[in-house]
């Protein structure tokens, strides 16, 4: 095989069935073997007993496009490469027998998943501008966002010395709406740790939701193109229920989209608006610093503060479970 070709793509789980039944299992691995490299015994002898077939399900069998990571519980995954090991990506979390505690993770997007406040701030200054007024500063923007747009249009205008109010704060809700509906993702990148630690929960099999004041549909554009859909079954947004945060029904609306009990779910934010909403709701809250808030994150009375998503695996195991007579 070239080294222009793709990687072989093996794919170790325990106890797998996929070499044959009437093959005895301590000879499973030393077949498997002998479909690489010799090179690559090594690393199969330090795995045993885990036996080892091709992602294609065909023993035998190259694959010859790109490899795609779709990770499984209790999985082991390596792309090998025909001259190197680089880029060989493993994940070893033991096998879990059931979803541990929280079943579900309840995520607010800005600020918490993704920091949205340059497309936001370009877009209210395009409408800030168009009406005559200065643009503000991002700093000052980021300190608007959390409570919708329509919250973040009035206090924009009321910050440039034009409190807008009834059919004067529609319209420009409208104008904002159609801006920023241009470029959701012109600047917007994920925060720190979001795409990994997203990864890691799906993997271990909790159940995950956005749970934001965006707009549904904005919501919604967003998570797709950051690849987060088929991990996010679940986007509610500020136009979904009848009510927003810092009201709790938007989480108990995802809680009945994601099949999972209150008590099972925990909410992962960065403002007031998220962590009252948790608290009204009597859910368990994680606070994330550097996100959308004008009070400091210590403040905010969450059940625990991390300083990036990149923590949230460690804050998870600090967070009590409810008791069931709770």
């Amino acid at each position: 095989m070239s080294a222009n070709r793709c990687a072989d793509l093996v794919h170790i789980v325990e106890k797998t069935p996929v070499l044959g039944s009437d093959i005895a299992p301590r000879r499973r691995p030393r077949l498997a073997a002998r479909i690489l490299r010799p090179r690559f015994r090594l690393v199969l002898r330090q795995l045993r007993p885990a036996s080892l077939c091709y992602k294609s399900g065909m023993l035998g069998r190259r694959v010859d496009r790109e490899p795609v990571f779709r990770p499984v519980a209790g999985s082991v995954f390596i792309s090998f490469s025909p001259c190197t090991m680089e880029g060989c990506r493993l994940s070893n979390d033991a096998p879990i027998p059931a979803t541990p505690w929280p079943r579900a993770l309840l995520f607010d997007l800005d600020g918490t998943l993704v920091d949205s406040v340059p497309d936001i701030a370009d877009a209210i200054n395009t409408v800030l501008v168009a009406e005559g007024f200065a643009a503000l500063k991002v700093d000052d923007v980021r300190k608007m966002i959390g409570n919708g747009i329509q919250k973040l249009v009035e206090r924009a205008f009321d910050a440039s010395g034009k409190p807008l109010a009834g059919d004067e704060l529609t319209a420009m809700t409208a104008r904002m709406m159609e801006v920023y509906g241009k470029g959701l993702t012109v600047a917007t990148t994920p925060m720190p740790g979001a795409l990994s630690a997203a990864a890691w929960l799906h993997r271990r099999g909790h159940r995950l939701a956005v749970v934001t004041n965006k707009p549904e549909a904005f919501s919604r554009e967003i998570v797709e193109h950051f690849g987060l859909h088929e991990m996010f079954t679940v986007v509610v947004g500020g136009d979904t229920c009848a009510t927003r945060k810092p009201d709790p029904e938007m989480l108990f609306h995802a809680c009945r989209e994601l099949g999972v009990a209150p008590e099972d779910a925990i909410l992962v934010g960065d403002s007031p608006a998220d962590v009252n909403a948790a608290l009204a709701g009597g859910f368990p809250c994680i606070a994330v610093r550097g996100g959308y808030t004008n009070i400091a994150v210590e403040e905010l009375g969450a059940d625990c503060v991390i300083d990036s998503l990149d923590d949230l695996a460690e804050a998870l195991a600090r967070v009590p479970a409810p008791s069931p007579s709770a």
